[in-house]
């Protein structure tokens, strides 16, 4: 049992124990270690002012994070490289010379998390188009330069070869975490007989993965740290891999990791998560974490819905698995045991092969575009037979205490001809079954009127009538 995490900054090793594990990121290397290129505005993971480069052992390259929602516990045998480390590199003092040319930084306290998120996209793209840049930047702010000027000092800096960032060859500390100091507790267990031991222990833990949902809570509503539960140490080797005619997701697959995964095959898919926030939040939030918090308007629920994933469960007493539609009871209330922990998702690839086939889309509407909370998410598919309507299946997110799960066959709608009247027979049955409420995100007249838009928009995108009705 090892009692300190184990991390390098700027090829440094440093181990860390006792109560400063419990430090984010960004206080740790502007406090610790001088390293104040880290800048912290928002401290909610919004503004990009604190991001940095991280690489895990999964990893070939490093990914840009949020250091202000990344504490410490959660980077055990990680790699960090901040912008002070990046600036001694010939392709990124390239990068920075266009900054200054083409007036691309004023006040420069936005300007070393926007050039370690480029950084993250030259690793992969050597000479980004406008949009590419835009897409790497959405969980950038400036507040005073103006975007055209970085965009224009992004899309002139041109490499060669794919930006690479040294690395250091290490041997993985394999050991189970257990560190404790006062009230503050944290354990990160090798294997999961462990973990369902400290649950059954210790029904007050708090489980994790990779806190960016916690961490801005931490940061923002000045909550003390839980006694912690983390399952970042358990099955490393694999995120996501398809096994026995399923994709299994594991508690360490993050959200880039499935966009990824679905970019050519189930492409519906990878636009949903290409807005679901910005690649900083992406590189480290989990699909398990999305869909363990339970939220009405988590953007990866309906999809996982409707693409009929199973939930599997592991405690004390064995393994089960079950629908995740049953897994939702109430709002925040799970079909989850004591001593129970998700030990991961399992979707049908025949489903998801079935979905990509034919007619299926995925929407999300928010105040936003880009690294917002939605209003109202919908998934929505339509079977057919002769072309004409055998049924309909719709996920709908915040209309209600949990995601809404709705299947309308031909028993329940009389129409089989696309048009206006076989819409509106969808909608008003849709309708009659959710109850939303009213927030500041939108009253529930208009989370109704937006359901009944995105129902007709699905027929509009599909072809199936000419004109949005």
């Amino acid at each position: 049992m090892q009692n300190s995490i184990t991390l390098w900054i700027n090829q440094e090793k440093h181990q860390i124990s006792g109560r400063d594990i419990f430090k984010p990121l960004s206080s740790y290397l502007r406090e610790d270690c001088q390293l104040t290129g880290t800048k912290v505005v928002c401290g909610e993971g919004d503004c990009g002012a604190c991001s940095v480069l991280m690489k895990d052992e999964c990893s070939e390259q490093y990914m840009a994070i949020n250091s202000c929602i990344a504490y410490l516990y959660g980077l055990h045998n990680k790699q960090i490289v901040t912008v002070e480390h990046l600036s001694l590199n010939p392709d990124i003092q390239k990068l920075q010379k266009n900054f200054v040319n083409c007036g691309a930084s004023q006040c420069g306290y936005c300007t070393p998390g926007i050039i370690c998120t480029l950084a993250d996209l030259y690793q992969k793209k050597t000479s980004p188009k406008s949009k590419h840049i835009k897409n790497a930047l959405t969980g950038n702010l400036c507040r005073c330069t103006g975007y055209e000027s970085i965009l224009e000092a992004a899309t002139k800096t041109k490499f060669k070869q794919p930006l690479r960032l040294e690395t250091v060859s290490h041997d993985l500390e394999k050991e189970s975490l257990d560190v404790v100091d006062n009230q503050y507790h944290f354990h990160a267990p090798q294997s999961w007989r462990e973990a369902i031991e400290l649950k059954k222990n210790h029904p007050e833990l708090k489980i994790v993965a990779n806190l960016t949902d916690l961490g801005v809570v931490l940061n923002k509503l000045k909550v003390s740290h839980y006694h912690i539960l983390s399952l970042q140490n358990i099955e490393t080797t694999q995120h996501l891999f398809e096994h026995e005619g399923n994709l299994v997701i594991t508690p360490a697959a993050t959200i880039h990791d499935v966009e990824e995964y679905c970019e050519n095959i189930y492409p519906e898919v990878s636009e949903l998560l290409r807005i679901f926030a910005s690649p900083q939040i992406k590189n480290r939030a989990t699909i398990i974490g999305n869909v363990a918090n339970g939220s009405p308007i988590g953007d990866t629920i309906p999809f996982l819905l409707m693409a009929k994933t199973q939930v599997k469960l592991i405690s004390s007493q064995g393994e089960r698995i079950i629908a995740l539609e049953d897994f939702y009871i109430d709002y925040k209330k799970f079909n989850l045991r004591p001593d129970e922990l998700i030990k991961c998702l399992l979707i049908p690839l025949e489903t998801l092969n079935e979905l990509s086939k034919g007619h299926f889309r995925l929407y999300k509407v928010s105040k936003r575009k880009d690294l917002d909370i939605s209003a109202v998410t919908l998934a929505m598919s339509l079977a057919l037979k002769n072309n004409q309507f055998q049924q309909a299946h719709l996920c709908v997110g915040g209309v209600g205490p949990v995601v809404m799960n709705f299947i309308f066959d031909s028993n329940d709608i009389s129409e089989k001809n696309f048009g206006k009247q076989l819409i509106k027979e969808i909608s008003d049955k849709t309708l009659e079954k959710i109850a939303p409420m009213s927030d500041h995100r939108g009253s529930a007249k208009y989370r109704n009127k937006l359901v009944e838009n995105l129902i007709k928009k699905f027929f509009y995108d599909e072809k199936f009538v000419q004109e949005v009705l």
